[in-house]
């Protein structure tokens, strides 16, 4: 039985993955859930962060608070080396690759990468897509098909856009409908958090959705 979910509104506006409000999302929608749920303040050391990544630098160099310096610093949740970041875009893959070469930069599809890795050993798999709700919801189960390959203690975080002009969706249908498709040992957090994302013509609104293996 799954327990009702609620809807809360994150207050932030994403205009770079460095923002004092992207930070906030991390904290509060990644590292501190995994800590709640598996009691550990750190991911284990044979375990990887995978995440669509972005860009993670600033005309060459290192961007402050993006996804990599943050996880790595302050909250200590993982290692460098444990950070698996992918993008379809061959620029941002390159200059990531330059800035923060301990880390491991993927140029692909995210699924495409997850299923054709060798080495795929996750705690915390990080799904921050631009699909509509609709379309995200046979990604997010492939991804956690390939998830069930492997026992043991995974978090997985699915964004989707389910809101943007002229489109629109629900936040928590969306959750559901992926809970009552997944494998019966993943648990789904009572909250759907929802926020704005900006991009050069126009905001949409987007869904935080998180699902854990207990």
């Amino acid at each position: 039985m799954v327990a009702k979910n609620t809807c809360h509104e994150i207050d932030f506006k994403q205009t770079d993955w460095g923002t004092d409000g992207k930070q906030a999302y991390r904290r509060q929608c990644i590292i501190e859930p995994y800590r709640e749920y598996y009691n550990r303040q750190s991911i284990p050391q044979d375990k990887q962060y995978w995440t669509l990544c972005g860009a993670h630098t600033i005309k060459g160099l290192p961007m402050q608070g993006c996804e990599l310096e943050q996880l790595t610093t302050d909250p200590h949740l993982i290692q460098a080396g444990q950070f698996v970041g992918v993008d379809n875009d061959l620029d941002i893959i390159n200059s990531n690759k330059l800035a923060l070469p301990e880390a491991t930069w993927i140029h692909s599809d995210f699924a495409d990468a997850i299923h054709n890795a060798k080495l795929f050993n996750p705690a915390i798999v990080h799904a921050d897509t631009i699909n509509m709700s609709h379309r995200a919801i046979d990604l997010i189960l492939s991804i956690a098909s390939r998830i069930e390959e492997h026992r043991g203690q995974v978090m997985l975080i699915a964004n989707v856009v389910y809101k943007r002009p002229f489109k629109k969706g629900d936040p928590k249908q969306f959750a559901k409908s992926i809970i009552d498709l997944l494998d019966d040992r993943w648990r789904m957090s009572k909250q759907v958090y929802i926020y704005s994302r900006l991009n050069n013509k126009s905001s949409r609104m987007c869904a935080h959705a998180l699902f854990y293996e207990p």
